[in-house]
């Protein structure tokens, strides 16, 4: 079966590889911006819920930041032994600055907004030249693109810009990061945003039409037409605020009874606590990360924050490192054959944390993974000496004795020796205490007895 994709101009023939697409049914999804139903028949796209819902623009601020804050590696050697960072690569450059005018944060942000509001990020690769690698990645709106799948095939993409004709790419041409099931987060979270958006609403019609009588002074007698206004004149000047005209005065006996729900009735409250902790289970972030600090203390912050980036970031950071190697990197002759790798470096979440980061270091000093010089260069310092001097001590890893040599005696080893050696020659002493010499034993042996 072959897909025949027409701009008016251009025409490609896609043939499909899997067995099973000959008898597949074209599908063209999107474009869209998905939407959510709200109260009173009306709608919102997931871009308008992130910035109209404050609890999902707390979680896709979170995982915004979290992402675009990390530094993303580039490596050699990916099938051999020698791993080694590199710095100007073409990936490493293509990374840092993706497009003209655009940073390594800007692209990073991009790609956590729409993935996590859209479910899906597209990126595309442009080239200097036919058959050259990528020198730019142009983040693509993904309510801009519409994918054209055959069965579970992906064919091509059509992006719809607002102006001008839309124009077709291939999956050669673009970079596709996808969440589980290519659906956003905010999918199973329907229902919990229609009923906190009619919670909002309805606390704002109430403030808006509710009665808002600040104060009443009542009295069984009657009071004349002339007596309220000089009445009220007094009150207001004693008792008024800032905006004053805010007092009512009931004469015979009348008193206001208000027949409206209040929000503590109607459980609004309650309802809303529910819907921020239903978004972060969604988004898998614990609750504290997004400002519920309900049951936060000191210690489960510590571990809560640990555990985000461990459980939730890192699997993510693995989803973006997959997609860049397969669809970035492989497809790349040159790339691939340099052994080219990306990596994002966790060690970037220790820097508010001085005292984590300096244990980090001292780890990987002891262990002998890393040199003075390696360490200073991690804290952006100056090196001791020439860096580039195989003689110089601070360049070289001080490996213990047992990680070079692992029959080698460790420290613990040669002090527990030590130890026994002096436990053994302490007890001999003890035993010869009270004996004997030899030499007293010799002449008790030769003397002569008295008579």
């Amino acid at each position: 079966m072959s897909v025949i994709i027409s701009d008016g101009v251009q025409t490609r023939t896609l043939k499909t590889s899997l067995p099973w697409s000959d008898n597949g049914i074209t599908t063209y999804n999107g474009p869209s911006g998905g939407s959510i139903g709200l109260w009173g028949g009306r709608s919102a796209t997931y871009e308008q819920i992130v910035f109209s819902q404050p609890w999902v623009y707390a979680a896709v601020r979170t995982f915004y930041l979290a992402i675009a804050r990390l530094p993303e590696k580039t490596y050699m050697g990916l099938t051999g032994e020698d791993r080694q960072r590199t710095r100007d690569h073409e990936v490493a450059n293509l990374l840092r600055n993706p497009y003209p005018g655009g940073s390594a944060f800007d692209r990073k942000g991009a790609l956590a907004f729409n993935l996590f509001s859209q479910g899906n990020h597209l990126e595309l690769k442009t080239r200097p030249a036919t058959g050259a690698p990528p020198e730019e990645l142009w983040p693509i709106p993904w309510t801009w693109v519409q994918q054209i799948t055959v069965g579970i095939e992906t064919m091509a993409y059509r992006v719809f810009p607002g102006i001008g004709s839309p124009y077709t790419l291939l999956p050669r041409e673009v970079v596709h990061y996808r969440l589980m099931g290519g659906r956003s987060p905010l999918e199973p979270l329907r229902r919990t945003l229609g009923i906190e958006d009619a919670a909002m609403d309805w606390t704002q019609q109430t403030l808006d039409n509710g009665p808002s009588l600040r104060g009443a002074f009542s009295t069984d007698n009657t009071l004349t037409d002339r007596t309220i206004p000089r009445l009220r004149a007094e009150l207001e000047e004693l008792y008024a605020g800032p905006g004053g005209k805010t007092l009512g005065i009931f004469d015979q006996g009348l008193k206001f009874s208000s027949i409206s729900q209040t929000a503590t009735d109607a459980g609004v409250g309650d309802t809303r606590k529910a819907t921020r902790e239903e978004v972060a289970a969604c988004f898998g972030i614990q609750a504290p990360m997004i400002g519920i600090l309900d049951h936060a203390t000191y210690s489960n912050i510590q571990e809560l924050r640990r555990s985000f980036y461990v459980d939730t970031v890192a699997p993510h950071l693995t989803l973006v490192e997959d997609t860049e190697q397969v669809q970035l990197i492989q497809c790349e002759s040159a790339w691939k054959r340099d052994g080219i790798f990306i990596e994002f470096d966790m060690g970037e979440i220790l820097k508010p944390d001085p005292l984590a980061e300096a244990q980090s270091i001292m780890l990987l000093t002891s262990s002998g993974t890393n040199s003075t010089n390696d360490n200073r260069k991690l804290k952006r310092m100056d090196p001791i000496g020439d860096p580039n001097d195989p003689e110089n001590p601070y360049n070289r890893p001080r490996v213990p004795a047992n990680l070079l040599d692992p029959a080698a005696p460790t420290a613990a080893t040669v002090a527990a020796s030590a130890s026994a050696s002096m436990h053994e020659a302490l007890v001999i002493e003890a035993m010869r205490a009270g004996r004997p010499t030899q030499k007293e034993a010799e002449d008790a042996a030769h003397a002569v007895p008295e008579s």
